[in-house]
């Protein structure tokens, strides 16, 4: 990747106003993927600076900011506690810790990589993506392309119910992008699965 401008803006309002007034621009969050392509940016728009980087516990919903690492979602007992372990098993294995400590949930997802265990993950959870300035929609439908929402990542709201879970990842290796992915969430009276990597 080969960036002419790289910019640091304070506010979400200012990020989105940066990005539109370029014809050729990008959000980078941890930048694991963006970094390795070769794509001539004029100007690159760095999320780091805008408090991002959290998990909020409301009365119904988790929301998990755009900039909140992996690790960290893998590591937090409490969210971990609430969603069966769900974070802990989908994302002990990608890569190693030093990549887990770079790579956000919000590239993860704006991302729409088919081998990523955190989208499978997201589906059967429910969760949906808030794009700024716009209504949330459902990650499957973001995913999937049934909704032309584009934008800046601010969060991912994760509806909190009770359920049952279960989720399996087969790889050649132990900490190689899978080849295929499969998330189970049982509900009381609906059973969500997801298959990424296919």
């Amino acid at each position: 990747m080969k960036i002419k401008n790289l910019l640091m803006p304070t506010s979400l309002s200012d990020a989105t106003k940066l990005f539109s007034e370029s014809k050729d621009s990008a959000f980078i969050a941890g930048g694991t993927f963006l970094r390795l392509n070769s794509t001539e940016y004029d100007t690159v728009i760095d999320l780091s600076k805008l408090g991002l980087e959290y998990v909020k516990y409301q009365d119904n919903t988790v929301e998990i900011g755009a900039m909140t690492t992996l690790r960290h979602l893998e590591a937090d007992k409490k969210l971990n506690g609430i969603f069966n372990n769900a974070f802990k098993y989908a994302l002990e294995n990608i890569v190693g810790i030093q990549f887990r400590n770079i790579a956000t949930i919000g590239g993860s997802v704006a991302a729409k990589l088919g081998f990523s265990e955190i989208i499978t993950v997201l589906i059967t959870l429910d969760a949906s993506i808030q794009i700024y300035n716009e209504n949330p929609v459902k990650i499957y439908d973001y995913i999937t392309g049934k909704t032309s929402i584009k934008g800046l990542v601010e969060k991912i709201i994760i509806p909190i119910k009770e359920f049952k879970f279960a989720y399996n990842a087969v790889r050649n290796t132990s900490t190689d992008i899978p080849e295929i992915i499969i998330a189970v969430a049982k509900y009381n009276d609906e059973i969500k699965i997801a298959v990424g990597a296919r």
